[in-house]
């Protein structure tokens, strides 16, 4: 979840690296099911709960945040992005094709990093955090 000129932690002062982060989210998996899974954490005061749902053909991802939040979907590089309109875009890796659709859909550049030390380039898909689905095609 990223929420506009918000960041998730404070550095702490004098540590390096992956954990250098103070825990300000206290993220929780809340319920583990063969149907999906829900997490909740904290954005400052403000509660955010993510549902993962297993249905036949896909993903759904319910977000319960506050108004204006966006949804984050960091891509793994080489993972081939067409945007269908204002709410759909097919992801594509191989012959593999993933339908995913949100709601105020972009696609931009991020950083991605595989290993401590080590950042390139990929793109993200953001949406309105609400309602996301991800439907193999």
């Amino acid at each position: 979840m990223l929420v506009p000129g918000r960041e998730q932690g404070d550095w702490l002062p004098g540590r390096w690296g992956l954990f250098s982060l103070k825990d300000l989210a206290k993220a929780r998996l809340i319920e583990l099911s063969d149907g999906g899974a829900t997490a909740e954490m904290f954005d400052g005061a403000d509660l955010v709960r993510r549902t993962l749902e297993i249905t036949d053909c896909g993903v759904r991802v319910v977000d319960s945040a506050p108004l204006g939040s966006i949804a984050n979907f960091v891509l793994a590089p080489g993972v081939g992005v067409e945007v269908v309109g204002q709410d759909c875009a097919l992801l594509r890796c191989g012959e593999l094709t993933v339908r995913f659709r949100g709601e105020a859909l972009r696609v931009n550049e991020c950083s991605w990093s595989t290993r401590y030390g080590h950042v390139s380039r990929t793109r993200r898909i953001q949406c309105l955090a609400k309602v996301c689905e991800f439907e193999l095609g």
